[in-house]
């Protein structure tokens, strides 16, 4: 897995648990 995909699914991640926690 490239560092570049990595970063990618990390900022997904704080993402969709960032949504969550503004609902």
């Amino acid at each position: 897995m490239t560092t570049k995909l990595f970063l990618l699914l990390e900022e997904n991640y704080e993402l969709c648990m960032g949504k969550k926690s503004l609902h």
